[in-house]
């Protein structure tokens, strides 16, 4: 039953009974209409239908039962609630009401609470409530009397069976109570006084059965008197009409037939419906049949559209894809065309330059030149830059997967950059966590490359405090290790709006930094590319005026040996350790590395640590004083702590500044940033491995000394005239003979009409090229065709090599030329060619460094960024040890000792990479895996190619930094 008050509609002449009921219901909540006529009446049905009616028996021209007769015709009113309503108490005026199809016959007289009892028991039964029973098809009804007296039982079983129904009567309620859970009837009649279970109370019980079942049965109270008490408690406990015993046999009867006439019109309706919602569905189905032919169809067209669309939009794609290759064809063409005109007048101003320095000149005439080679070198710089984005972003950067010791890539770019950061008077920490103390995979150039860019751009934009630079190897699944680096300062910090736009080409903070602090804006992009490149993601945070942590994560291979975490030194166990460091950077860094170590540590403001050993509060083993404290203080309190700590080690922190060493009470000193290998060895009473107190010999400023025996006849093919000249000075100065060619054609037919040691051959020539020049010498034959030819190009363009000896040419040397390296090239194939005239059982041939086998571009990088005299001096202890190790991976190869051998192999790998020599690290890494695999053969066979081949790439380095100092 619905949740809204009910509306009904009154269908009475008289205005004053009509006022009467509307009172009536409006006591219970209820709203009625008034229709005064049966056809006013029937007209308003034809809108909202109301929710029972109440109907007068007499109505002027069409009387109340014809009413109710013609309501029930109508299929749409017919299910309506209707109550008879009449002053009459005759028992035909009942009779008359009940069969014309009203549900009720409630007389005027009654008293005013029985007539909404009547319309609420008739509500509740009302369709569209909670029955959801299927409709069945009409039947005989059956119909169950339950009445103690036995008597009146056969007497209302009689009259009913005569109306043709099937009776089952029963003198208990219980029983009936049972037989109402199983079976099915159309009406149960009850009676009000019974004992056992009261006629009331049973009506309730029934009424929940028929809910529970979802059953329509009408239930009939049947009661000897007329109290309006018990005919109300039956309605409201469920009952649908009452009949008293006293009222005519035929109102009875009447009275059961509206009821069972209900119930029957309820199923039709049902089934009715049922047909209807059928046919609703059997309408939709056909709607949908023909909404999905048309969908069909409508997907035909759609796919036809779609498929003319991808068929259009693939050519458009190719198109575009043609357009694209080309552009970058044109992109590498303009490129390589860049490199050329832009590297051949480099060319000759670094050349002329480095040949005027070695001639007489005043001091104001060397000052004027050096400043022109730094700018020379600056420009060539930028020019590398863009050359890197750009190769970057063609994809032409080939990515090395060599092993390499993590820890030790960070610390010696570390070393590289302290120089710098002293030269700021800021601190650089190295923040290195236990995990990343292992080896990996990866290509350790590049990653030096970002790290070196990150270190470099926080130097420059930080005044004040320092930069930490933290690293940690994470392992994950598969043995796929993560290398989590950053870079954090103390700088001036990026604004929120710059920080989305940092990584782009020629961006900075704002416009004022390049004015400020200088720069292109490339060095970050260049990061961004390189580490996306090695498979890894790139990032800053910032705040202004607080400074910036600049991140990046990349992924390593796992190296064949498993890592090894340093675990605590025995020796150093237990010792405290005194730090006398100030508040900042440093501080925390280094308790952390010192924990590790085994050290118990205690950090202590000066004043206040040296109260304590003074008062005998603290007895530290080692103490570790910054040098700012002993200069703040004075040297005193260096001579104070040794009176107090007579045995303890005073180890001093410096700046890699080249400050001379401590107060003489000092043990030990150690350059910032600390290294662990620095550390350990100061704690056990020694020196810093990595200092390097020997100078570095000066590079000879005057001119080149001929090369021993007599000069070379050398053929140089190279259209521009300043080029020219440059070679020129550089050849003859070095004692060859040297003969020109204009373009390719010349240099064939000068080398078809006499013989020549070495050519010299430019690539982009007028008339002929230099690669279609080497065709042409090569297809000569005999010993002319075989001629050493080493080309000589502006074009730093990734692939050009193999384009070059694809075509025949031997070596190649990239412009500008270096003069030192030059020269060296030009010996090492000259000494080739006349090892090769010789006897192979007299001499072999010279070893060569070819042009891949050095980063010349790192060295450079690496020198700029640490200061000329800093790196000489880190470079001159490199090559030192690097000799000494080399002897003993003599000794320990002609004494077969394979444990000192893999030792110093290791050694040098990492060493060398630093230093940009990549063939020394991959013949170091064939050596370490022959050794793995206990191939003798292949240990004595590259072991004599790393004797021979060392001392020729040191050599070749050294003469780099020569020239370029």
């Amino acid at each position: 039953m619905s949740t809204e008050a009910p509306h009904l509609l009154i269908v009475e002449d008289s205005p004053t009974q009509a006022l009467q009921m509307e009172i009536t219901l409006a006591a219970q909540g209820w709203t009625a209409d008034v229709c005064a006529t049966a056809e006013d009446a029937l007209e308003k049905l034809n809108g909202a239908l109301p929710d029972a009616l109440l109907v007068d028996y007499h109505l002027p021209r069409m009387s109340g039962d014809e009413f109710i007769r013609r309501v029930r015709l109508n299929v749409r009113t017919r299910q309506l609630p209707i109550i008879m309503l009449t002053d009459e108490v005759t028992a035909e005026a009942e009779f008359r009401g009940i069969e014309s199809g009203a549900d009720a016959y409630v007389r005027k007289s009654a008293d005013s609470d029985l007539l909404p009892a009547r319309i609420n028991a008739l509500l509740k039964r009302r369709p569209g409530t909670d029955f959801h029973a299927s409709a069945q098809a009409l039947r005989q009804c059956r119909l169950m009397i339950v009445d103690d007296s036995p008597t009146f039982l056969e007497f209302l079983r009689g009259i009913l069976e005569e109306e043709g129904h099937d009776v089952v009567p029963l003198l208990s309620g219980k029983e009936a109570l049972e037989r109402a859970e199983t079976e099915s009837f159309d009406c149960i009649i009850v009676d009000l006084n019974m004992p056992e279970i009261d006629g009331v109370e049973l009506c309730g019980r029934l009424d929940g059965v028929r809910r529970r079942r979802e059953e329509l049965f009408q239930i009939v109270m049947l009661t000897a008197s007329d109290s309006k008490t018990d005919l109300m408690r039956g309605l409201e406990a469920g009952a649908d009409d009452y009949v008293t015993k006293s009222n005519d046999i035929e109102i009875i009867k009447a009275r059961i037939r509206a009821l069972l006439r209900r119930k029957l019109l309820h199923e039709e309706n049902l089934r009715i419906s049922m047909e209807f919602r059928a046919k609703e569905r059997e309408l939709e189905r056909a709607h949908e049949d023909k909404r999905l032919v048309e969908a069909r169809a409508a997907l035909a067209d759609a796919l036809e559209k779609t498929n003319r669309e991808l068929t259009q939009a693939q050519v458009e794609l190719t198109r575009a894809k043609d357009q694209a290759e080309a552009a970058n064809r044109a992109k590498s063409e303009f490129l390589a065309n860049m490199s050329h005109e832009l590297r051949t007048p480099m060319n000759g101003i670094i050349g002329m330059n480095t040949l005027l320095l070695t001639t007489a000149l005043t001091p104001e005439q060397r000052h004027s030149a050096e400043l022109v080679g730094s700018s020379a070198k600056l420009l060539l710089s930028l020019l590398n830059d863009i050359l890197d984005i750009s190769k970057l972003e063609a994809n032409q950067v080939t990515l090395e997967h060599i092993e390499f010791d993590v820890a030790k890539l960070f610390e010696e770019t570390a070393l590289l950059m302290a120089p710098k950061a002293a030269e700021h008077g800021i601190e650089l920490v190295l923040d290195i966590d236990p995990s990343a103390r292992r080896t990996a995979v990866s290509d350790p150039t590049r990653i030096r490359q970002v790290v070196l860019n990150l270190i470099g751009n926080a130097i420059k934009f930080t005044a004040k405090g320092g930069v930490t630079v933290s690293v940690a190897v994470h392992e994950g699944a598969g043995g796929i290790l993560t290398l989590d680096t950053q870079v954090i300062d103390t700088g001036i910090g990026i604004p929120p709006d710059a920080v989305n736009r940092l990584f782009e080409k020629f961006v900075q903070a704002d416009s004022s930094v390049s004015r400020r602090f200088g720069g292109t804006g490339l060095g970050l992009a260049i990061c961004r590319e390189t580490v996306g490149l090695l498979g890894g993601r790139i990032g800053v945070e910032s705040t202004v005026g607080a400074g910036s942590t600049f991140w990046f994560t990349i992924a390593l291979a796992a190296a064949e040996e498993a890592a090894v975490h340093p675990a605590p030194l025995p020796d150093l166990a237990g010792k405290l350790a005194l730090l006398l460091v100030p508040e900042g950077i440093v501080r925390a860094p280094l308790a952390r590395e010192l924990s590790r170590l085994g050290l118990r540590v205690r950090v202590e403001e000066t004043d206040d640590g040296v109260a304590e050993i003074a008062a005998d509060l603290l007895s530290p083993d080692i103490v570790l004083l910054d040098l700012g404290v002993v200069a703040e203080a004075g040297t005193g309190v260096a001579q104070r702590l040794r009176g107090m700590l007579p045995r303890a080690r005073l180890i001093m922190l410096r700046s890699m500044t080249g400050v001379a060493a401590g107060p003489a009470a000092i043990n030990a000193t150690l350059d910032k940033p600390v290294l662990r290998q620095d550390l350990i060895a100061v704690l056990r009473g020694g020196q810093p491995v990595t200092v390097a107190e020997k100078p570095v010999p000066a590079p000879p400023t005057g001119a080149v000394v001929a090369l021993a025996g007599e000069g070379a006849r050398i053929l140089l093919a190279e259209d521009n005239y300043v080029n020219q000249q440059v070679a020129l000075h550089m050849l003859t100065g070095a004692g060859h003979r040297v003969d020109v060619a204009n373009h390719g054609g010349e240099a064939v037919a000068a080398l078809e009409a006499r013989d020549y040691d070495l050519v010299l051959m430019d690539v982009q020539m007028p008339v002929v090229d230099g690669l279609e020049a080497t065709r042409r010498i090569r297809a000569l034959g005999g010993p002319r065709g075989g001629i050493p030819i080493i080309a000589m190009t502006a074009n730093a363009m990734t692939g050009v090599e193999a384009e070059y000896r694809a075509a025949g040419m031997d070596d190649y040397i990239s412009k500008p030329v270096e003069y030192q390296e030059f020269l060296a090239k030009v010996r090492a194939w000259l000494d080739r060619r006349r090892a090769a005239g010789a006897a192979a059982a007299l001499a072999e041939p010279a070893v060569t460094v070819e042009a891949g086998d050095l980063d010349l571009v790192t060295v450079r990088q690496l020198r700029e960024m640490m200061g000329a005299a800093a790196f000489e001096r880190l470079l001159g202890q490199f090559l030192d040890n690097s000799r000494a190790r080399l002897d003993r991976i003599g000794k320990a190869l002609d004494g077969g000792d394979k444990v000192a051998l893999g030792r110093d192999i290791h050694d040098m790998i990492s060493t060398s990479g630093g230093f940009g020599c990549k063939a020394l690290v991959r013949l170091g890494r064939d050596l370490e895996q022959a050794l793995r695999e206990a191939d003798m053969d292949a240990v004595g066979r590259l072991g004599a190619q790393l004797l021979a081949l060392a001392p020729a790439t040191w050599d070749r380095l050294a003469a780099a930094v020569r020239t370029a100092a």
